[in-house]
C-alpha cells in the first residue's frame, strides 16, 4: 500500500500572482454609468436624460420627494450576493474562475436587484395629481393639464429608467 501526499495549499508564487490579479481586477459599476453611450443618449419623452431622472428620484427636487432607491438597492445587493461572493472567491483561488467572470455575474445580479427595488418602490407614494391627473396653474399663471399615471408606482412612469439600469467593468486608475 502506498501513500500519496497531496499539497492542499498553493505555492507562494501562485498566491502572489492571484493576489495581484485580484488587486488589478476592474471595478464593477452598477446603476446608471454615464460613461455608457446608451445612458448618455437615453431620454424620457419630456427630454430629460435617464441619468438625471434617476438622480432627481433618488435625491429629490423641489417638486419630487426623495426616494433613496439606490441606497436601498445597495443594502439588498450586499445581502443577495453574500454567499455568491464567498463562492466566487473560492473559485478564483482554485483557478476555476477569473475575477472578471465573478464581477460580471455579480453585475448582472445587482442589476436585477436594482430593477426589482425600482418596481416595488411605494414610499412616499405619488401625489393624487400624479395618479389621477388634473389641471394645475404654472408659476407664470398659465393652466396646464397633467395626464395621470393611473397607478401608484413612484419610480416607474415609462419604464425607461428601470430598463436602463446596467453594469460595466471599469479599469482602475
Amino acid at each position: 500500500m502506498s501513500l500519496k501526499f497531496i499539497r492542499k495549499t498553493k505555492s507562494p508564487d501562485h498566491i502572489e500572482e492571484l493576489s495581484k490579479r485580484i488587486r488589478n481586477a476592474p471595478d464593477v459599476v452598477v446603476g446608471f454609468p454615464f460613461s455608457l453611450r446608451s445612458n448618455q443618449a437615453a431620454r424620457e419623452p419630456n427630454g430629460a436624460s435617464v441619468v438625471d431622472v434617476a438622480i432627481w428620484n433618488n435625491f429629490g427636487t423641489k417638486t419630487i420627494p426623495e426616494r433613496r432607491f439606490m441606497e436601498a438597492s445597495k443594502k439588498q445587493i450586499t445581502k443577495a450576493t453574500e454567499s455568491d461572493r464567498r463562492k466566487y472567491v473560492k473559485a478564483i483561488m482554485d483557478g476555476k474562475m477569473d475575477p472578471e467572470q465573478a464581477l460580471e455575474i455579480l453585475g448582472v445580479k445587482s442589476v436585477m436587484v436594482i430593477r426589482r427595488v425600482i418596481n416595488d418602490w411605494s414610499d412616499p407614494p405619488n401625489s393624487p395629481l400624479t395618479i389621477n391627473g388634473g389641471w394645475i396653474t404654472l408659476p407664470n399663471g398659465k393652466k396646464c393639464y397633467i395626464k395621470g399615471k393611473k397607478v401608484n408606482n413612484p419610480l416607474v412612469d415609462t419604464g425607461l429608467m428601470r430598463n436602463m439600469v446596467t453594469w460595466e467593468l471599469r479599469k482602475k486608475d
